[in-house]
């Protein structure tokens, strides 16, 4: 189980590691997809008398679209992890792509979130000439985006790996300086870093 190697680093996950989490991905965007299509279907047909129906429309659009696009990218995930054995990593070649498609989905997703924001507070409907409530629709497809959306970076912080590669000495040197300046405190400038480059050096041949 090599660690993934994606955006320059190494994280604390495998591609053997991700079908599990990306069928559960796959399958929250296919139900909101689903959602998504009726909703849109049902505001179009039926718009009734609101206000920024137009861009609350587009705003499910949108959406729809991303949910799409990132179920398919969730199942490719799925299916691709499930290749070859724990060691087998050139298998799952396809993986690294995929995460980056599927990091794209959910930047784009973000950017929808906060145009989203913007179309529900200017959306008011007195008559919508129909059963389907589409204040509590848009509320319920924001907020269950918002917490796909946290969810995602939650993983991106458990999985985040601070060390790189861990025989580079320019790696420990760029952490520990970015640590360093989140807290406020001086490290390795000057002769430190002489002393820090030789320690990790000689670590590195151990």
């Amino acid at each position: 189980m090599p660690a993934l190697r994606v955006f320059g680093r190494r994280w604390h996950i495998a591609s053997d590691d991700f079908p599990l989490f990306a069928a559960v991905g796959a399958f929250f965007h296919l139900v909101w997809t689903a959602f998504l299509a009726a909703g849109v279907g049902v505001t179009e047909t039926s718009r009734g008398d609101c206000d920024g129906i137009d861009d609350f429309v587009a705003y499910l659009a949108c959406l729809l679209a991303i949910d799409a696009v990132q179920t398919a990218t969730m199942t490719g995930l799925a299916l691709v992890g499930l290749r070859g054995s724990i060691l087998e990593y050139r298998a799952r070649a396809a993986m690294a792509p995929l995460v980056y498609v599927m990091t794209a989905l959910y930047a784009a997703t973000l950017v929808v979130q906060i145009y989203g924001s913007v179309s529900l507070a200017y959306l008011a409907c007195s008559d919508f000439g129909t059963t389907w409530n589409i204040v509590h629709f848009g509320k319920a497809a924001f907020a269950f985006h918002w917490a796909g959306l946290a969810i995602y970076l939650l993983a991106i912080f458990v999985t985040f790996n601070p060390f790189p590669e861990h025989t580079s000495v320019d790696d420990w040197h760029a952490t520990c300086t970015c640590l360093g300046v989140l807290c406020c405190v001086p490290c390795c400038d000057g002769g430190s870093f002489e002393l820090f480059n030789a320690d990790v050096v000689v670590a590195s041949r151990r």
